[in-house]
């Protein structure tokens, strides 16, 4: 088996490859349907559906009109704009191609960590079950089920960043090269797109450097840190230079969003509990969502770390083992670090970090840190199948004797039968469902574990150099099982909620012009079907990261009558459930699908003319005192360039793209044009073709100074941040390309 694959190296990507298609092929080949995680319909299809359609008319996707009255979509790093793989959706619908790239990376991670165990001193068969258990385990499927493909395209990348820092870090008086073409795969984890991942990529890396550090030859311990902190600064720095064209945008996107300012209490939300750490071997203990019903605290997926019962078995190997000691250990850190931080406010670790690593607490969702544990499982499977063979490995204590593996396997067949039993008798109550399915989970693991037991018991007892593969084909019988599962499909959005509103709003726009919807108290999931709706537009929407203004806007009158949504030209209200519309003062239109429809009275239209304005140390409160006339007067930051005079006039709007507004103003006297649509830096304006100031109006809104008589206004979004972060990116490149030709130069010298 070592030999083929040393023989023939391109065996190891294609096995993975096969290994991807055979997980997601079921999905894949489902006409009609997608994959059905909730963040499929509610994010990926929305934002990808409606970047392509912006690309593919010739427009970058600047700023996306239909949720949120508008936000700067290219400033959000989590779709990826910039992330080569997703170039993929130009070329394949979004559905095949959501698909594809959950393929992609599964097979990236594989074949990556495979590759890092090499490099860690294992044999083929080794780093090819540790590639197994990192790509097929529990947590990946968890993810892939749950539709969170920013989350398995930035983790991917893990393995690669390693090897990277690592070959780098050996190139000696040469480093500089290795240093600048090593910032690439830090560089394309970070454009991926998600945030919270990102850190735990990185605390991988920054362990790779300790590691490195501490094997680095015989030199003090301050020429080693110096030697193991050089190259991780340099190949972070440029890997950030590379993404700097995503960062700068994202970074002046999250200076004015929701993000900052949390507490310790929400940076710590999906804490992992203590109890879930029984889930490790038996992963459905408390039941499993959309299958069983999930009974626990908290969120299934994002607790889901399971790597199958024998590599937990064969982590214990590679530990007692003395061979490959220091990776073993290096490996197990990994592991026992990322479950310590996933028990977030339940544990001890988290709280440490969180207070001296600040942006922790802007990451948030503590248990992702699981993600490590899987990442150290893997390394330590890999590492005890290299070792088996070897004679001092086989002259250990055996730590799993048959009488142990007969007692554990018996004994969990004994609680499972007697819970099987109770749900027999018919417990009344939810109890005896309960009871079934955790009898159930507690069988699957005395079955798990008595084949695992068995084969390590025979393995170590036996000379046959076949036993890796039984071990592969077990661990693989057993991820497939659990994850299978957790890969469902449905139909494609929109909702049918959406489809039925847009046929029943669409025909107002001839009548009105353009108007939004108000969401009212519906599930988060479907905020985002406005997008996938034609004709429709939202005051909300559903991301991680939101403006903050908005959010203020909004929420300081939180009623559907509330003027901030007149303002935000909310022409109807989408409620869950029914409104008392004598004290509401909304029209009924219908219920569809179990939601109402109501129209708003009188709101103002997408734009209009304003005579007078105002400034006020409290500007929310101000706009919401009844003897503020909010549809003729403008609270501004600071007085205008202009003396508006009078709101009398009229408002046409020309054309409305995602990076373009353009409107013909007819205004009798000097006025301001207030257009509904967020306010945010590198929106700029033009009357007549001359520029002129773009106004912060009503804490939230865009305003415009025009003369009185005809005008033509367009307002643009050009970005200096998008603009910067080029610029950066471009030079980064430039010495990319100096570095891969100084690479090539020297090994042609050499060879």
């Amino acid at each position: 088996m070592e030999r083929i694959f040393e023989r023939s190296p391109w065996l190891a990507p294609v096995t993975f490859a096969l290994l991807s298609i055979v997980f997601f092929g079921g999905v894949l080949w489902t006409p009609g349907q997608v994959l059905a995680g909730e963040d499929i319909g509610a994010l990926w299809v929305p934002w990808l559906g409606f970047a392509v359609e912006a690309l593919r008319q010739g427009a970058f996707p600047f700023w996306d009109p239909n949720v949120f009255a508008g936000y700067p979509f290219f400033a959000n790093i989590q779709v990826g704009l910039f992330y080569p793989p997703n170039w993929i959706y130009l070329i394949l619908p979004v559905p095949v191609g959501l698909v594809a790239a959950l393929m992609f990376h599964v097979w990236l991670g594989g074949w990556g960590m495979a590759r890092l165990m090499r490099r860690l001193g294992t044999t083929w068969c080794g780093a090819g079950v540790a590639g197994i258990v990192f790509a097929c385990s529990g947590f990946m499927a968890a993810r892939a089920g749950a539709g969170h493909i920013g989350v398995i395209a930035t983790l991917a990348w893990t393995p690669w960043v390693v090897l990277a820092y690592w070959w780098a870090a050996e190139a000696g008086r040469r480093q500089w090269r290795r240093i600048v073409v090593a910032g690439l795969p830090w560089a394309l984890a970070v454009l991926a797109g998600h945030i919270t991942s990102m850190l735990y990529v990185g605390t991988a890396l920054a362990a790779a450097a300790v590691y490195h550090a501490a094997v680095a030859g015989e030199a003090s311990l301050k020429r080693r840190l110096w030697c193991a902190l050089r190259p991780l600064l340099g190949m972070v720095l440029m890997g950030l230079a590379f993404a700097a064209v995503q960062l700068v945008p994202t970074a002046e996107f999250i200076v004015q969003s929701t993000r900052t300012g949390g507490a310790f209490g929400e940076a710590a939300r999906f804490s992992m509990p203590v109890e879930h750490l029984l889930t490790l071997a038996i992963p459905n203990l408390f039941g499993q969502e959309g299958i069983t019903g999930y009974w626990a605290p908290g969120s299934y997926t994002e607790f889901t770390y399971y790597v199958g019962v024998l590599p937990l078995l064969l982590a214990v190997v590679a530990l007692r083992a003395p061979a490959l000691r220091r990776p073993a250990l290096f490996c197990a850190a990994l592991a026992g670090g990322g479950l310590l931080l996933a028990l977030g406010e339940n544990g001890a670790l988290y709280p440490v970090i969180s207070r001296f690593v600040p942006v922790f607490q802007l990451a948030r969702a503590p248990a992702r840190a699981g993600f490590l544990f899987v990442f150290g499982a893997a390394g330590l499977s890999g590492l005890a199948v290299t070792v088996l063979p070897q004679p001092e490995t086989k002259r250990l204590p055996q730590f799993i004797t048959p009488k142990l593996a007969m007692l554990t396997s018996g004994a969990a067949t004994v609680v499972a039968l007697v819970a099987l039993l109770f749900f027999a008798l018919r417990i009344p109550g939810s109890e005896a469902d309960r009871l079934f399915h955790m009898g159930n989970a507690i069988f699957q693991f005395a079955l798990w574990f008595g084949l695992s037991s068995g084969l390590l018991i025979w393995w170590q007892r036996s000379k046959h150099n076949w036993a890796p593969l039984l071990a592969a084909g077990l661990i693989l019988l057993d991820l497939w099982g659990f994850g299978g599962g957790l890969l469902r499909t449905g139909p494609p959005p929109p909702s049918a909620m959406w489809q039925t509103l847009g046929e029943t709003v669409g025909e107002a726009y001839a009548d009105a012009g353009p108007f939004r919807v108000l969401p009212w108290g519906l599930s988060i999931f479907e905020q985002n079907g406005a997008a996938l709706t034609e004709g429709v537009e939202s005051v909300f929407g559903y991301n991680t990261m939101a403006l903050a203004a908005l959010n203020n806007f909004a929420s300081y009158a939180p009623d559907p009558r509330a003027r901030a949504y007149d303002l935000l030209n909310a022409r109807y209200v989408v409620s869950a459930g029914q409104l008392d519309i004598d004290i509401l003062e909304l029209r009924y239109v219908s219920e569809f699908h179990g939601v109402y429809l109501y129209e708003r009275p009188d709101p103002l239209p997408r734009a209009w003319l304003a005579g007078g304005y105002e400034t006020a140390d409290d500007p929310l409160a101000r706009l919401n005192q009844p003897d503020f006339n909010y549809r003729t007067t403008v609270l501004l930051d600071t007085p205008p360039p202009c003396a508006p005079a009078s709101a009398a006039g009229a408002v046409k709007f020309v054309e409305e793209t995602p990076d373009r507004v353009t409107l013909e103003v007819s205004a009798e006297d000097s006025a301001l044009l207030v257009y509904s649509g967020t306010f945010y830096p590198g929106w700029t304006a033009e009357v007549d073709g001359a520029p002129a100031e773009v106004l912060r109006a009503d804490t939230l809104l865009r305003a415009v100074c025009v003369p009185a008589g005809e005008h033509t206004v367009t307002m643009r979004m050009q970005p200096l941040s998008l603009a910067l972060g080029g610029i950066i990116t471009a030079l980064a490149l430039v010495v990319l390309g100096a570095g891969v030709w100084r690479l090539l130069a020297a090994k042609t010298r050499e060879t």
